[in-house]
Parts: C-alpha cells; sequence; structure tokens
C-alpha cells in the first residue's frame, strides 16, 4: 500500500491480546522501501524508517501524526534513506551529536 493522508486516517487501531500492554501495528510503504507508520493500541500513529546499518535492523520514529504530515514524513524518510544509503548512519551521529552539546 503506498501511505497516503487517507490511508493512515483509516488505519485500524490494534488490539492488546496481553492486558496492561501496548500493540502495535507496523504498515509498509510500497513507493518508498523502509518508510512507515506504526499505529499503537492507544491510537497513536508515528512514522519511521526501517533499514539494515551495519547489519543491524534500525527503526527510526520520524515523528507523530498528524502533527507530522505524510508529506513532511515522505521527505525526511528520503533523507534518512539517502544518508544510509551512502554509509551515513543517522542513529550515531544523533548520539555523537548529543554527547557535543552536552559537554
Amino acid at each position: 500500500m503506498k501511505i497516503t493522508k487517507p490511508v493512515v486516517d483509516k488505519l485500524p487501531i490494534p488490539v492488546s491480546m496481553t492486558p496492561g500492554k501496548s500493540a502495535q501495528k507496523h504498515y509498509y510503504d510500497d513507493a518508498m522501501k523502509g518508510f512507515g507508520v506504526r499505529v499503537t493500541s492507544s491510537g497513536t500513529k508515528a512514522f519511521f524508517v526501517e533499514k539494515l546499518i551495519k547489519n543491524k535492523l534500525s527503526r527510526i520514529t520520524l515523528g507523530r501524526y498528524p502533527k507530522l504530515t505524510v508529506e513532511m514524513a515522505r521527505k525526511e524518510a528520503q533523507k534518512l534513506l539517502g544518508q544510509i544509503a551512502t554509509g551515513i548512519d543517522p542513529v550515531a551521529e544523533k548520539c555523537a551529536e548529543k554527547n557535543v552539546k552536552s559537554h
């Protein structure tokens, strides 16, 4: 499925089978490999990028819907996937940035 505003609006909220535990369902975009939206049992919807980085599956949350629109999330996903394709690890860069700011 291609992730669009009408599609995200209609995504079903998953039901948790374990009392007190949240359920999650991930939906992946057919048009952009690695881009998706996560829906939780509380009704929260968040966009993410998922990709192998150094042989480890990394999932980077882009932001919550509707504050982050589908178009904004798609642009950010494209940027991050481009960085990953050129060998840049956005997760490691973000951690390094935090360390520099805290010193």
